[in-house]
């Protein structure tokens, strides 16, 4: 073999490698709650179930224990006793889930318990929030788990019913509509509110109302009716909040332009008049850290 073979196949080695590094991605949508006696792993959109795996390991024993999710999503791992500090594995095992997502590595204190979980359902800009990032972006709350369930429907009946199902418990759900859906019929949806609002509540779970994000006025040109049916909802849905004495994320206000001209701000839209900017996203992000505290009676 020419000498100059070997250093040419590890020049290519080393740019192949350097190349993976930089085009691998985060690996998304797992979600890990911390119980007296269990740690639930959820994967928040069934995103390729059966090309995860999960290894989970204690500081007091090195031994890798394999799991997988359950039909339901969700993988339980049973604490032992002698557990300390606990590591969580997760990666995908296909090439294709190796080759473009990095392993997931995280250590948890297994006496330190997840307190409340509060899973976000909405849309695009509900996912363009990376609402599950909160509490690493705002350090809200060390034992705060926030989640995020999109759905591009207005009726949520079906995620709802899946987050009352899953075997790990839900502390608040915030339902998040999108101007998309806008004009509707306000009063049909303010029905379906109302029956998720007591479904939730039977459940024990607390249902968190939120107005939906205004457009720009410009968009509301190009979309005559919009802005009317979406200003009649979010008043209606502040008024049932008050009525039902629920907890209001008022998101028209955070980016709205005044309480007279509620449209939304330039400064916090994309050329579509629609989705938002980062800046748009800084300022929800800014109202949560404000009134989570409050909202969700989150201890300091």
């Amino acid at each position: 073999m020419k000498r100059w073979i070997i250093p040419l196949f590890l020049i290519i080695g080393s740019t192949v490698i350097v190349c993976l590094s930089l085009i691998r991605r985060e690996l998304p949508f797992q979600e890990m709650i911390v119980f007296d006696d269990s740690i639930a792993i959820i994967n928040a959109r069934d995103w390729y179930p059966d090309n995860i795996s999960i290894s989970i390991s204690s500081s007091n024993d090195i031994t890798a224990e394999k799991l997988h999710y359950a039909k339901n999503g969700v993988c339980i791992y049973h604490k032992k006793q002698n557990d300390d500090r606990i590591r969580i594995k997760i990666e995908r095992n296909d090439l294709k889930g190796r080759i473009l997502y990095k392993k997931k590595i995280v250590t948890l204190d297994s006496k330190k318990q997840t307190d409340k979980y509060i899973v976000l359902v909405g849309a695009s800009v509900g996912a363009g929030w990376h609402f599950d990032k909160l509490s690493e972006r705002r350090h809200i709350a060390s034992n705060i788990v926030f989640g995020f369930r999109p759905h591009y429907f207005f009726d949520k009946t079906e995620i709802i019913d899946k987050l009352i199902a899953i075997p790990a418990p839900v502390y608040g759900v915030i339902i998040k509509e999108c101007s998309a859906y806008f004009p509707h019929d306000v009063k049909k949806n303010i029905n379906l509110v109302n029956e998720w609002i007591i479904k939730l509540q039977n459940n024990n779970i607390l249902p968190v109302l939120a107005t939906v994000i205004p457009v720009t006025e410009h968009q509301d040109q190009l979309s005559p009716g919009k802005m009317s049916s979406l200003i009649l909802y979010n008043d209606l849905i502040k008024s049932l909040a008050s009525t039902k004495k629920l907890p209001l994320l008022d998101l028209e206000k955070a980016l709205r332009i005044n309480n007279k001209n509620r449209h939304l701000r330039n400064k916090f839209a994309q050329k579509d008049g629609t989705h938002l900017t980062p800046a748009g996203y800084v300022a929800l992000d800014n109202m949560m850290a404000k009134k989570s505290k409050h909202l969700f009676e989150i201890e300091e």
